[in-house]
């Protein structure tokens, strides 16, 4: 195995412990299991797919496990906020957070995306939800050395978009964070089409977003 497929290896790795570590809501019992790396079973290993992104920037879709909430009723009860809002800063603007090893291989990545508050639906979250609230989402632009920034996205992921509005599941991640939970299917938004929207995410995930899709506006007319 030569000394650059070596290096992605361990970058795949590292990355899916740290966005365990990033997005894992501890307490919800075996319905919110996220990545499980690390020492412990590994039953898909991570890879990089190339993609075109809105920003003009190619997008690096790494692949994980990640345990799905398949009912809208499973969804809310799995969160601790969900609000209507809108991302305040475009996504090149957030504030993104990427760290390396001293050899320059990726350790962690991800952005904070402050949200402006229109309407709260659930607030039972450690911190309560004001006139704006901020989140992780599991992306982020990363810069490696002599190559061209990209968008590294977990499983797919498409952040919220400028000037649309969103409802947003957010779950506490216990360590003074919101996140997204269920990937793509944790925010809806009534301002894109459905197939819009869908457009924007992976393929296996498509038909699970138009079922919650759908359950989701029915309930919540915006």
């Amino acid at each position: 195995m030569n000394r650059i497929l070596k290096r992605r290896l361990v970058i795949l790795l590292v990355l899916g412990f740290v966005f365990l570590i990033i997005i894992q809501f501890p307490g919800r019992g075996e319905e919110k299991s996220y990545f499980i790396v690390d020492g412990k079973k590994v039953e898909q290993l991570p890879a990089i797919e190339l993609t075109e992104s809105k920003s003009n920037l190619d997008r690096a879709v790494l692949e994980g496990n990640q345990m799905m909430y398949d009912t809208l009723d499973s969804l809310e009860q799995g969160s601790d906020v969900i609000v209507v809002g809108t991302p305040l800063l475009p996504f090149e603007e957030r504030e993104h957070h990427v760290t390396s090893y001293n050899d320059g291989i990726i350790q962690s990545f991800y952005t904070h995306t402050e949200f402006k508050v229109e309407k709260v639906i659930k607030n039972e979250g450690p911190r309560p939800v004001g006139q704006t609230v901020e989140f992780i989402e599991p992306l982020a632009i990363v810069e490696e050395k002599g190559a061209e920034p990209k968008i590294w996205a977990i499983n797919g992921y498409h952040e919220v978009e400028p000037n649309k509005r969103y409802i947003v599941f957010l779950a506490d991640n216990g360590r003074g964070k919101y996140g997204i939970i269920n990937s793509n299917s944790g925010k809806f938004s009534p301002d894109l089409e459905q197939a819009e929207e869908i457009e924007q995410i992976q393929q296996y995930e498509r038909p699970l977003h138009i079922k919650l899709r759908q359950s989701v506006f029915a309930k919540y007319p915006l």
